[in-house]
């Protein structure tokens, strides 16, 4: 009788447990799924920098109480528009290699592999401080400045005549350095546009490189 209480208190531990795990997990989904009116995610366009390319990432709005007015209904805030001018350094950052698979001499058929990684992405230049949640969130990243990345990778073993025995895949975490403009617009809802101001950050963007070495 003893033995079964034991195990039927061992089973309520372990729920209660897990139950605690998932109500956290749910709440740190539901705090990261935030816009803060920003808008849907767009997906970062890869082209290089020319000084003419760029893709608008959306458009946000910071209100601050000190500028409301509410006897008059006027108010100033800032609009902050982030544009994605391309990437200015490709590789900026290189991990040294991971290794992910290793395929045998003559085995031809194509297989896909997986590789996955959480990689530390960074932001500098001069911006206000307002923009940075916009410029974080358009660039993917979470509130550590940091990334999950995935990429499908194509592999396959040299030739059966190749004097090769195994073809090795390496992956290095990396980053690329994207230039984003910053353009701060301070309204009123009265008079539109009071005045604006442009601002330009280096934004390292997470991504996965790949490659691979035959041996013999």
């Amino acid at each position: 009788m003893k033995k079964r209480k034991k195990v039927v208190c061992m089973l309520l531990i372990c729920s209660m447990i897990f139950a605690a795990d998932f109500t956290t997990t749910v709440k740190a989904s539901e705090k990261e799924g935030e816009t803060e009116g920003i808008g849907e995610e767009l997906v970062l366009s890869d082209h290089m920098y020319d000084g003419m390319t760029e893709q608008e990432l959306g458009t946000f709005d910071v209100y601050s109480k000190s500028n409301i007015q509410l006897l008059d209904g006027y108010r100033e805030y800032d609009s902050y528009i982030i544009t994605n001018q391309g990437i200015t350094k490709k590789w900026s950052w290189l991990s040294k290699p991971y290794f992910i698979t290793s395929v045998a001499r003559g085995m031809t058929k194509t297989r896909e592999e997986t590789g996955s990684a959480t990689i530390s992405g960074s932001i500098s230049g001069t911006y206000p401080a307002a923009a940075k949640s916009g410029i974080r969130k358009k660039a993917g990243l979470n509130s550590s400045l940091k990334k999950t990345v995935k990429k499908k990778i194509s592999v396959t073993g040299p030739p059966s005549n190749s004097k090769y025995s195994s073809r090795d895949y390496y992956y290095n975490q990396g980053r690329h350095t994207y230039r984003f403009k910053v353009v701060r617009e301070h309204r009123s809802n009265w008079d539109g546009v009071l005045w604006k101001k442009t601002y330009y950050a280096n934004v390292g963007i997470p991504a996965i490189k790949n490659y691979s070495v035959d041996t013999k």
